[in-house]
């Protein structure tokens, strides 16, 4: 039987020894914003500015750019789909 690890350090410490991020978060990665829509995609009729702010509220990095609760993305969701075309 393998005996569980007392919290997550134990478990990724090995990784931390040899130079890896110690946690995903950590990564440099979280200090770029995520990508808009349209520039993933590409010019789509479907990419509205709804849509946009839908995946905005929902990638977003920082705590303060995200959706404030359920209640406000699922109106946020309602909004992305009443505006497509």
């Amino acid at each position: 039987m393998i005996a569980p690890a007392e919290d997550a350090t134990d478990v990724m410490e090995p990784a931390a020894s040899a130079g890896a991020p110690r946690h995903p978060h950590d990564l440099d990665e979280r200090l770029h914003p995520a990508p808009r829509l349209a520039d993933v995609v590409g010019p789509a009729p479907w990419v509205t500015p709804a849509l946009e702010a839908l995946c905005g509220g929902a990638l977003a990095k920082a705590p303060g750019d995200r959706f404030g609760s359920a209640a406000i993305m699922r109106a946020c969701l309602d909004d992305a789909f009443l505006a497509l075309p």
